[in-house]
C-alpha cells in the first residue's frame, strides 16, 4: 500500500472514494462541490486544505482522507483536522484507515502543527475502535448549522 499527497490528475482515483464518502453519510453534493473540494486539496499552493490517497500495489485506489489546517488561538503553529475520511469497504480491516491516520500525522509534523483531531459518530463503533488505538478522546465537539 503507498499513501500519497493529492495531485491534480489523482481526480479519477479520487472522487469514487469520495463518493463512496458520500454515500456513507447519507450526503450529496454537487458535481460543482465536489470538483471545489478536489481542486483545494490538490493545489500546492493551498495551505489550508489537503488531502491523502491510500492506493494498492497496482495503484488503485483504497482510501481518501481530507485535512485542513487552521490557525488556533493557543499555540502559535496550525492545528490539523482531519476533516474526512474513508476507506473502501473491500479494504476495510487491511490497515487502511490507520495508514491514512499516520499520513495525516506525518504531513502535519512536517507542516509543525501542534495536534491532529478529528470528530466521529458516537455510533461509528468500527471507526472508534482504531481511534481509541491510536489517540485519546477529548471533550464534547458541539456545532450550530448556520444553513440547512
Amino acid at each position: 500500500m503507498q499513501i500519497k499527497r493529492l495531485q491534480t490528475g489523482d481526480y479519477p482515483l479520487w472522487c469514487p472514494l469520495w463518493q463512496g464518502f458520500l454515500d456513507h453519510d447519507k450526503a450529496t453534493l454537487p458535481e460543482d462541490m465536489t470538483r471545489l473540494t478536489f481542486e483545494r486539496m490538490a493545489d500546492p499552493n493551498n495551505t489550508s486544505m489537503d488531502g491523502l490517497l491510500a492506493l494498492d500495489d497496482a495503484g488503485a485506489g483504497l482510501g481518501m482522507v481530507t485535512i485542513v489546517f487552521h490557525p488556533s488561538t493557543f499555540q502559535k503553529n496550525d492545528r490539523c483536522y482531519l476533516e474526512d475520511l474513508f476507506v473502501s469497504p473491500s479494504a476495510r480491516g487491511q490497515g487502511v484507515g490507520r495508514a491514512l491516520i499516520d499520513g495525516v500525522c506525518d504531513l502535519a509534523r512536517e507542516r509543525q502543527a501542534d495536534k491532529v483531531y478529528w470528530q466521529t459518530y458516537a455510533a461509528n463503533s468500527t471507526a472508534r475502535r482504531l481511534y481509541d488505538s491510536m489517540a485519546e478522546q477529548s471533550h464534547l465537539i458541539y456545532q450550530i448549522k448556520l444553513n440547512p
